[in-house]
């Protein structure tokens, strides 16, 4: 059959069909800025190269001047002087004088690298000296094991260019060991400002770009025209250098890079990578102009895409979140709300449709069904309770005169004593369903008086009852049915004494209680019928004791679930164990965890 709603209203998928076409229609606006991707294409065809040949010249001149100062520094460590400065037995101010001399004649100030360097500590291994030029010195408690040391260690016969946390500083390391023996003499540790590496990489630049780096092998930015940036990281190291010479496109700048090893093989330099970034707006003022105007365009379409967007997105989300907020309401158990079913919306109409059936079913459920079936089950408690209490008021009343005419007097008292209590607790508690199981017990120490009295020493009753489960709350009278029918149909029909008993323990959340008898035991075919929970059929006197174990067994599963109640194992002319599973709580409605 056809919605009538379906002649007038467009459904969901129209809706979202008319969604992706706006998203087309913007897709294919956009792609106004394709002609962008052509000039930025023919501007890297001509930066490239030149950007290429004057990176590789850059790098081949500051290899140069490196190549020049790691030459000065190894002509040094193997001078006479120099050497004769190592000897254990020189006394120290002459080894100073040595040093001091030796580092003004191969690094004088009026030279380029005399010029840069900060400082230079030297540390003699055999004697422990540590010798020091210059106005930086770089302080290790340990230079043996300091860092410098095992970079220096990774190429012995080399400069060693380590990164400080100094912006203004770079530090070089070296091995000094002797020629043959080869072993270690020394450390040296040269201090040079990071500017001799910068206005190397100025000389041979020959065109205006934004930031000049020399990045060394693990990443680390040596120098750089922005001299925060000194001592950092370069972004995406390992994943943008990939090749030797290479250019890297981002949308403000182009990123020309060399590696050294295009002109050196010699460690550490081959490693390094000489870096340009060259700002496109210099390079392409025209081309910045056009794209502004696309950009604009773009902009403009993108402000009206958004204000569509929002429009229709509020269009479609109102009545959504009005049956949300109806939802909520009805959780709440407000059953009175209701939503617009007129939605232009066909399937936003249909679910407020079967929302306002839904609720209107609901409270019609929850008004009668419900309703109905709480007042059965508070009836069907009353008429449980009222079957247990008569029944075991009769048989009382039976024994206290059964022992008026056998003794005519002494007892009595006692017994009715017993009974007043017991009347007086049934009265009191006939409209709860639980109380604790310490009135339980006194209301059982009550009814063990009465049967002492009946059956003197023939039968015992043992309450094996721990303390701290006294105050935890226990369906009414729920363990004296079980002990009056052990001692009716299990230790009565027995022949010499028998004994009864009441144990109870807890089990994690539950309560646990076992009634034990060594009394006749219960035939099979009843056993069944009571593990079935189903009462006995003909009204006999057996039938009446054991309609009591039915409805306790009934009124357990009223009030906890099908998860509680008792099992019962039997044995003829061995006796009977019952096992009673009830929740462990300290107060009404209060279950305790562990």
């Amino acid at each position: 059959m056809i919605n009538p709603l379906s002649n007038h209203k467009l459904s969901l998928r129209w809706y979202l069909t008319l969604f992706i076409s706006l998203i087309v229609i913007f897709t294919t606006l956009v792609l106004l800025l394709i002609p962008a991707k052509l000039y930025k294409n023919q501007y890297f065809s001509q930066a490239q190269n030149y950007c290429k040949n004057m990176v590789v010249q850059t790098s081949t001149g500051i290899h140069a001047a490196l190549q020049q100062f790691d030459d000065t520094a190894d002509k040094m460590i193997v001078d006479k002087a120099f050497v004769e400065l190592l000897k254990p037995d020189l006394d120290h101010t002459t080894r100073i004088y040595l040093y001091q001399n030796i580092i003004r004649e191969y690094f004088p100030p009026s030279t380029i690298p005399g010029y840069y360097i900060r400082g230079i500590d030297f540390y003699c291994k055999d004697p422990a000296v540590h010798l020091q030029q210059g106005g930086v010195s770089v302080d290790l408690n340990e230079p043996f094991s300091s860092t410098l040391y095992t970079n220096a260690l990774q190429a012995p016969l080399s400069l060693n260019w380590n990164d400080t946390v100094n912006q203004d500083t770079l530090v070089i390391s070296r091995i000094v060991y002797d020629l043959e023996t080869y072993n270690i003499q020394g450390l040296l540790v040269i201090s040079i400002s990071r500017n001799f590496l910068l206005d190397k990489f100025n000389t041979y630049n020959t065109m205006e770009v934004e930031n000049l780096f020399i990045v060394d092998g693990s990443g680390t930015i040596l120098c750089s025209d922005d001299i925060s940036l000194s001592g950092t990281i370069y972004p995406d190291y390992e994943d943008m250098f990939t090749e030797t010479i290479g250019t890297i496109d981002s949308p403000e700048q182009i990123t020309i890079y060399c590696k050294s090893s295009q002109v050196t093989y010699q460690y550490p330099y081959q490693n390094w990578h000489v870096v340009i970034n060259i700002n496109k707006n210099i390079l392409l003022h025209d081309f910045n102009n056009i794209l502004r105007v696309f950009y604009l365009i773009a902009l403009l379409i993108v402000l009206a895409g958004i204000w569509i967007s929002a429009v229709f997105s509020r269009y479609i989300s109102r009545p959504i979140q009005k049956l949300v907020s109806n939802m909520a309401q009805v959780q709440e158990g407000n059953l009175q709300t209701r939503v617009d079913k007129e939605i232009s919306i066909l399937e936003i109409s249909l679910a407020n449709q079967g929302f306002n059936t839904m609720v209107q079913r609901l409270n019609t459920l929850i008004n009668t069904v419900y309703r109905i079936e709480i007042a059965q089950k508070e009836a069907q408690f009353k008429a449980l309770q009222a079957q247990i209490n008569p029944h075991f008021l009769f048989n009382t009343m039976q024994l206290i005169n059964w022992k008026a005419n056998e003794y005519e007097a002494y007892p009595v008292c006692d017994m009715v004593q017993s009974l007043s209590y017991m009347l007086e607790t049934t009265l009191n508690y006939r409209d709860e369903r639980t109380f604790t199981l310490r009135e339980e017990l006194l209301y059982l120490q009550n009814y063990a008086q009465i049967i002492h009295y009946k059956y003197m020493d023939k039968i015992q009753l043992h309450f094996n009852i721990p303390e701290e489960l006294l105050d935890c709350q226990i369906p009414i009278l729920v363990f004296q049915p079980f002990i009056e029918n052990a001692i009716v149909h299990g230790l009565e029909p027995k022949q010499g004494n028998g004994t009864v008993s009441l144990t109870i323990i807890r089990r994690s959340n539950d309560l646990s209680a076992t009634i034990e008898d060594d009394g006749a035991g219960i035939r099979p075919d009843i056993l069944r019928k009571l593990r079935e929970n189903v009462p006995l059929e003909h009204h006999t006197r057996e039938s009446s004791y054991h309609m009591a174990l039915f409805n306790i067994q009934t009124r357990i599963k009223l009030l906890y679930g099908e998860n509680y109640g008792y099992e019962i194992q039997s044995r003829l002319y061995q006796g009977t164990c019952i096992t009673l599973t009830i929740p462990y709580k300290t107060a009404k409605g209060e279950e305790e965890h562990d």
